[in-house]
């Protein structure tokens, strides 16, 4: 049955990947406006991820989000939403450091979810101090948090007892299908996504050249995403032989055949809440090799679904692969069966629409009941 209460769902450009699965399925079961923010300077397009059922509708920033002329542009946007009296508001958008302070002036945070993909900052992130903290003061102010891993709701749980807080994962990316396949000859270590400082590439490119250096020569590394500082990684490949690199956006259209030419993704971070690249991996049938921090322990199976090093050391993210090298030829279909059924119990489309099915009707049911209670305790 369709819902009478409606919602505005609010989406960044920058994690359009995740709500494009999502809320049209969403919609057959609520009014849903849906809100797309094109930030300034985007370069990842939504090339695949939107399908014709359901459509958002674009929503564009015209200053960086540090200019205070982008108020105007918070102002009218919420301005919209209040005036059409929605039940609900969804959002994901960070809008550092203008937006949650004039949202939790404008509409009833009683009303708002806010969908948290980095409970806390990872250290070596782009405005890392701001970030931490602007997002204390969106803690303070929110009432209602969705997160994506069991992890982060361990942890936001901690940090806001009193709050009310939602658990559904990310629904796997799916940029279409691909017939690519790894290599016969050599086994293939892939890195991908924005490259930051945090995720530590760095430790993977030494780990690999000292393998390569050992004598391990049927082993190659790909490196593909977006780096703003490039320079220092290029000259640790400094041209090696087995080492290729593609800087820059992976068009969409493409990355399901960058990930299904990879035998192993490898996820090396020293830090973070979560990765959608791990999720992506399993999308494509891949097993990773990642840090051992929290956020990663309860998406990997050790030797199941993949295989963890422990954080920060090149020795034992030389020893897992290497390993992995050895034992590939016996153990690599058993490692991608595993993945398959991993994806197909923990990453069940029907079950994540219902876990969000759940926390929006728990949250406009107590909007609904605060209300009525309002109403009741008018003196006329």
């Amino acid at each position: 049955m369709r819902s009478r209460q409606r919602i505005t769902w609010i989406t960044p450009d920058y994690f359009l990947n995740v709500d494009a699965k999502v809320v049209p399925h969403l919609a057959h079961y609520y009014p849903i406006d849906w809100v797309l923010i094109r930030t300034p300077g985007m370069e990842r397009t939504s090339d695949g991820l939107l399908s014709h059922a359901i459509r958002p509708r674009e929503f564009n920033l015209e200053y960086r989000q540090r200019d205070p002329r982008i108020l105007s542009q918070y102002f009218n946007l919420l301005s919209s939403v209040r005036r059409k009296g929605y039940d609900l508001l969804y959002t994901s958008f960070e809008g550092l450091p203008y937006f949650f302070p004039l949202l939790s002036a404008m509409i009833d945070c009683e009303k708002v979810i806010y969908g948290v993909h980095n409970v806390h900052t990872p250290k070596g992130a782009a405005n890392e101090l701001s970030m931490r903290m602007y997002q204390r003061y969106a803690f303070r102010a929110m009432k209602r948090f969705h997160v994506f891993s069991r992890y982060q709701l361990r942890v936001i749980e901690e940090l806001l007892p009193t709050k009310q807080h939602y658990y559904a994962p990310f629904a796997p990316d799916d940029y279409g299908t691909s017939t690519a396949c790894p290599p016969n000859d050599r086994i293939r270590f892939t890195s991908f996504g924005y490259i930051r400082e945090y995720k530590r590439l760095d430790l993977l490119i030494s780990a690999f050249k000292t393998l390569y250096d050992e004598g391990l020569r049927n082993i190659e590394l790909v490196i593909a995403g977006r780096c703003d500082d490039w320079g220092p990684y290029e000259a640790m490949i400094n041209n090696h032989p087995r080492i290729h690199t593609r800087i820059g956006i992976v068009p969409n259209k493409e990355i399901p055949d960058l990930i299904s030419s990879s035998h192993y993704i490898v996820l090396p971070y020293q830090d973070g809440c979560q990765s959608g690249v791990l999720p992506l991996a399993y999308r494509y049938h891949k097993p990773v090799i990642t840090s051992d921090i929290d956020s990663f322990r309860d998406a990997v199976v050790e030797g199941s679904t993949g295989f963890q090093f422990r954080n920060l050391s090149q020795v034992s993210l030389c020893q897992v692969m290497r390993d992995v090298v050895l034992k590939h030829n016996n153990a690599y279909t058993g490692l991608t069966r595993n993945v398959d059924n991993y994806v197909a119990s923990e990453y069940s489309e029907v079950d994540i629409l219902a876990k969000y099915r759940t926390f929006i009707d728990d949250t406009l049911q107590a909007a609904a009941h605060r209300n009525h209670s309002l109403r009741h305790a008018l003196p006329f």
